[in-house]
């Protein structure tokens, strides 16, 4: 039967969960950075430390979640000698990377490592047992390229991919996982409403609250954004993606969850430089003549409060 480890500092956290939770001193975790302060060199770590205590391990990320039952992550393993989130590509790809400028070098003089190998992104990682040297392998890469690309933070994943050079190709968790590393700032008011509402002790019925929350960012119903896409023709000409923004973040859906990403879809226009004095047209212009009256006083709150957040 599998089960869940949990590797933290702050075990009272997960008190009352159905988790199995090894805690974690400080020094212990100070010594899972290393000597370079590289964060993410502690993921490899604790990946190392789970396949020397079981005959297989499954890693995932926090910023991921289920869309169809765990144990399919054991049973797509099960398929070949390794699982990963996706296959990104191939190290020739990035032939004009400032990682491959750093780095490719030495991979190829000392390790063999050619253009073809594949990049992988470890949101999920699934190992067998007998791949404690290759993490030990990734571990070491880290330790000797982290220095050499000290900017970048994949280090960790794109070490894993070396380590397994030679190895066949990984089954991928797509279907399984939703992985949402590059929305972020979306699923993360998402969550906060979720405990809000529903506190952080483990229950039956957390759980089935739990299948209510979207398994899709935030967005206007497929009839608006149709209306989008076909206002759009006539009056966006520039800045189509302030337009987007915009139009989302005061036509969303009315529950709670979607809600709490019209702050977000605002703060996009923030960071793109919108100047929302443009709001006080009258008659509007642009693309702001999609947006009714009610709609651009909304738009315009939202604002407010996204810049006092930024």
């Amino acid at each position: 039967m599998p089960s869940i480890l949990v590797y933290t500092d702050e075990p009272e956290a997960f008190t009352g969960w159905p988790v199995d939770v090894v805690a974690l001193s400080g020094d212990e975790l100070d010594d899972w950075t290393g000597r370079q302060g590289y964060l993410h060199r502690r993921k490899a770590v604790a990946i190392r430390a789970a396949l020397a205590s079981c005959e297989r391990s499954v890693f995932i990320d926090t910023d991921t979640f289920f869309i169809a039952p765990a144990n399919r992550l054991f049973e797509r393993l099960s398929r070949g000698e390794w699982l990963v989130d996706k296959i990104e590509g191939t190290w020739g790809e990035w032939a004009d990377q400032p990682l491959y400028a750093a780095t490719a070098s030495l991979l190829r003089e000392e390790y063999g490592v050619g253009d073809d190998m594949r990049l992988i992104n470890s949101g999920v990682l699934g190992l067998n047992q007998d791949a404690v040297p290759l993490m030990d392998h990734a571990i070491d890469l880290i330790d000797e390229l982290h220095p050499l690309a000290p900017d970048i933070h994949i280090i960790e994943q794109f070490a894993v991919g070396v380590a397994a050079y030679g190895l066949p190709e990984p089954t991928e968790t797509r279907g399984l996982v939703r992985h949402y590393y590059g929305e972020k700032r979306y699923w993360r008011p998402v969550l906060d409403v979720f405990f809000a509402n529903h506190g952080e002790v483990y229950s039956p019925a957390l759980i089935k609250a739990s299948g209510q929350v979207p398994r899709s960012r935030p967005k206007p119903s497929k009839w608006r954004r149709l209306i989008f896409r076909l206002a759009s023709t006539l009056y966006v000409r520039k800045a189509p993606k302030m337009a987007r923004s915009a139009f989302y973040a005061v036509n969303l859906p009315r529950d709670a969850y979607s809600a709490a990403c019209a702050p977000v879809y605002a703060m996009e226009l923030v960071n793109s430089g919108f100047d929302s004095s443009s709001i006080a047209a009258d008659p509007p212009v642009g693309w702001l003549r999609l947006l009714s009256s009610g709609q651009r006083k909304r738009l315009q709150a939202l604002l407010d409060d996204a810049q006092r957040l930024s």
